[in-house]
This record gives structure tokens, C-alpha cells and sequence, in this order.
């Protein structure tokens, strides 16, 4: 049986508080936190739409554009073949997101 220390009760306050209020709080009481989140989610988001977003095949030789810096055309430049580096790192960032949650989601709990 609970004792009345271990119940725990909610103030009315607390239930009726949108989500958009919580979020806030949440950001105010944790703010590394919710940035570490962000970025997270960021990188989620950019792994899922990686193909909408890279115009170039991460495979296509392009020996025209060898060794080519940062620029309007490849934001991150390109490598000794001529292949776009964004795509690939979008790929590699797909490949480490489904790693990491095959890992958290397979994984015995540790005591």
C-alpha cells in the first residue's frame, strides 16, 4: 500500500500548461541540453532528406571538377575523383544514425 509520502501529486497549474510553455521551461532549465537535441535532430532530419538535398550522385566521377575548394556548386568542396563530399558525408550520417539506434535498441540494459 502507498504511504502519502510516496504519492506524488501535480498542481493543477502544471497539467493545464501547453506544450509550447513546457518547451520553453525546458529550454530555460536545460539550454545545453536542448541544444545537443537540436543538433541531433538536425542531423536526423538532414540523413532523411539527404537525397533531396544533395544534387549529386555521392558515386559520380567527375574529373573536370578534381580537388575543387568550397564553392556555390559543392559546398564542401571536392576529392581526388571529382565526387561531391556532401553527399557522402550525408550518407556516412545515415549509416552512423541506424548504427547508433540499432545499438541503443538491441542493447541489454547495463546495471
Amino acid at each position: 500500500m502507498a504511504s502519502a509520502d510516496s504519492v506524488q501529486f501535480i498542481a493543477p497549474d502544471e497539467i493545464r500548461k501547453p506544450w509550447y510553455v513546457k518547451l520553453r521551461d525546458l529550454i530555460r532549465r536545460q539550454p545545453l541540453g536542448t541544444a545537443g537535441a537540436f543538433v541531433v535532430i538536425l542531423m536526423v532530419l538532414a540523413t532523411i532528406f539527404a537525397e533531396v538535398l544533395s544534387p549529386y550522385d555521392p558515386e559520380m566521377i567527375s574529373f573536370e571538377s578534381m580537388l575543387v575548394p568550397p564553392s556555390i556548386d559543392h559546398w564542401m568542396g571536392t576529392d581526388a575523383f571529382g565526387r561531391d563530399i556532401r553527399p557522402g558525408s550525408s550518407m556516412a550520417h545515415g549509416l552512423l544514425c541506424s548504427s547508433v539506434s540499432q545499438r541503443l535498441l538491441l542493447a541489454p540494459p547495463s546495471d
